[in-house]
């Protein structure tokens, strides 16, 4: 694939995109005039099962060009992104294929598409090299020439033309099929890398951050009134296989309104299969939800929520405001503690002392929290301090760095010693001036600490922020689990959350990471 040459096009244009085209104009729009608001409502949501919303729902193939996909070069998240956007637009996708560099593959495939579905998308192709073939063979489905589009030459020709390129390599860059057509913003037809068209063939190029920003353009295209599919999940922590049975019943009530879907979940803390409900009708959607939920096993339905991350200032400044929740009280002064530190310094002088033990993960989602609500609509990464181990578990490490592209931290990694790494940490962020610890009272030298107290002597100074100090063992297993936080699986494995010991070696890591999150809060008499 010839991807340079189309992504330095693509970077020129797509950062001045505006989607200001009249897609009334198009003939991709679809048209309602005959029906009413009432008629559209009750189209929607209307009992009994509207047989007239199902008709209009619309059916879309994807094409995914490229043998770098088929050899496993490079992996494609292009169907996937599409496939999500499609079915916010109220449309269906029927199949998906990957198709090698091949005219006669591409016509062949295109052809079939074209017939069978409503919309056909293709990703991949298009540039000016030998092995970019799309044009050519959507071209060859329809029988048509490839030939010099004027609107696109012009805009290869402003965009490229002074940066040297062979002329017939800006030409090639042109060529489309006879009856193609371009969306673009229709009043700056040179300041977005157009959607090519042909038929019912919408054609992208293969650059994952290309197509990204360019598909939204097609939903006011494809999108209409009369369909939106509405879902449902319920999360159940038995195996799929013994709740067959409850499942089958449910598939059969609601057989000819609601589409089920079964999926076991092996890597979940939380529940080990998920099950999905669609219906063009919210009523079944939700009379199948009710009704599958009340044939599960009790207390195996899970109410876990899969934006747990995004919804943090939601969910911990709701514990804050009901003062019935049993977590009320030391969730809202460890929230107090955290405003209070973010008063005393700026958020770059702080940063979470952070290594998969549960409490300081505990403490990253208050954090997290707290950041959001101060500092609403920002991306504002989390600075975090990691004092290495000698020989850390794998699952430890892994958990660390899932967890640093969760919540967006920014991680710093100094071997232990404890003393050795902050020093060395203190020496090149010398910005820092406070460090929050998840250090509670039942820890080693906890019951003296303050919520802000400076290292001992003959430590780094810095100030240690320990919002944490009044909650138990308990609070914070309740916290995590009642939020449905991720947590380091070494736990489940030691069974510590259920208050045993550590029965296993692995588990006994998860002691050493809640360990360290104390060690700061001891004097250098513990390493005499």
């Amino acid at each position: 694939m010839a991807w340079n040459l189309t992504i330095i096009f693509l970077h020129l244009l797509l950062p001045q995109q505006r989607l200001q085209f009249n897609v009334r104009d198009h003939p991709g729009f679809f048209r309602t005039p005959t029906n009413t608001p009432n008629q559209i409502m009750s189209l929607k949501t209307g009992c009994p099962f509207s047989k007239e919303a199902s008709s209009h729902v619309k059916k879309a193939g994807i094409l995914i060009i490229g043998d770098e996909i088929l050899k496993g070069q490079v992996m494609d998240t292009n169907s996937h992104f599409v496939c999500k956007e499609l079915y916010s637009y109220g449309v269906k996708v029927a199949r998906i294929a990957v198709i090698s560099d091949s005219i006669e593959e591409i016509s062949k495939e295109v052809r079939k598409f074209s017939s069978r579905y409503d919309y056909v998308i293709t990703t991949g192709g298009i540039g000016p090299t030998h092995d970019d073939m799309t044009y050519a063979g959507v071209a060859k489905a329809f029988g048509e020439p490839v030939t010099l589009h004027d609107d696109m030459a012009v805009m290869v020709d402003k965009w490229l033309a002074h940066r040297g390129y062979d002329r017939d390599v800006l030409q090639r860059m042109a060529e489309l099929p006879a009856s193609a057509k371009l969306l673009f913003d229709a009043n700056l037809p040179l300041a977005s890398f157009p959607i090519v068209i042909v038929r019912n063939v919408y054609i992208f190029p293969g650059v994952p951050q290309f197509v990204e920003k360019m598909f939204p353009r097609l939903a006011r295209v494809f999108r209409t009134e009369l369909v939106t599919f509405h879902s449902r999940e319920i999360h159940v922590a038995k195996d799929e296989m013994s709740i067959t049975s409850q499942i089958n019943k449910a598939v059969d009530k609601f057989k000819d309104t609601v589409t089920f879907g079964s999926y076991p979940v092996y890597d979940n803390l939380y529940y080990s299969t998920r099950l999905t409900m669609e219906s063009l009708s919210a009523d079944y959607v939700q009379k199948a939800n009710d009704y599958l939920t009340g044939l599960m096993p009790p207390n195996t339905v899970v109410k876990f929520d899969k934006n747990a991350v995004p919804n943090a200032s939601a969910n911990v400044y709701a514990i804050v405001g009901d003062t019935n929740h049993e977590l009320h009280q030391i969730v809202a002064k460890a929230v107090k503690v955290i405003e209070e530190a973010l008063e005393k310094f700026q958020l770059e002088n702080l940063c979470i002392c952070f290594n998969g033990g549960k409490d300081c993960t505990a403490l990253l989602h208050l954090f997290h929290a707290v950041i959001q609500k101060k500092f609403p609509g920002t991306n504002i990464k989390i600075q975090s301090l990691y004092i290495k181990g000698d020989n850390p578990f794998e699952e430890m490490e892994t958990f660390i760095e899932q967890t640093t592209k969760r919540y967006l931290m920014k991680t710093w990694t100094f071997n232990a010693p404890i003393k050795n790494g902050l020093t060395n940490a203190l020496k090149e962020h010398k910005e820092l001036k406070g460090v929050l610890m998840g250090t509670r009272r039942s820890d080693p030298s906890g019951e003296t600490l303050g919520y802000f107290q400076m290292t001992d002597a003959g430590w780094p100074q810095i100030m240690r922020i320990s919002p944490m100090l009044d909650w138990s063992f308990s609070d914070v297993w309740t916290f995590l689990r009642s939020l449905t936080l991720p947590y380091c699986p070494l736990y489940d494995r030691g069974s510590s959350h259920r208050g045993g010991f550590f029965p296993c070696k692995e588990a006994s890591l998860c002691l050493q990471a809640e360990v360290t999150d104390v060690l700061l809060t001891w004097g250098e008499r513990v390493w005499k």
